[in-house]
């Protein structure tokens, strides 16, 4: 519902934590999709093979402060 007003931000957190795995591959692709088109993502989850799969940069965060940032596909 959020999509249909096209906003810049959007910000998911776990996501995909009641999702199927078939559901969650939707999920991913309606992503790369916004991402194509210019859209950022605020994507949380301590699933790093979802962030690896989804985001260009991350923040590392441990008990609430900031541990480190990197790029997750290296």
């Amino acid at each position: 519902r959020c999509l249909l007003q096209t906003p810049q931000l959007i910000i998911l957190d776990e996501p995909t934590s009641v999702l199927t795995p078939q559901e969650a591959d939707k999920l991913f692709e309606t992503l790369e999709r916004l991402r194509a088109e210019g859209k950022s993502i605020l994507y949380i989850s301590h699933r790093l093979e979802e962030v690896k799969r989804i985001c260009d940069r991350a923040t590392v965060l441990r008990h609430g402060k900031v541990v480190g940032h990197c790029n997750p596909r290296q």
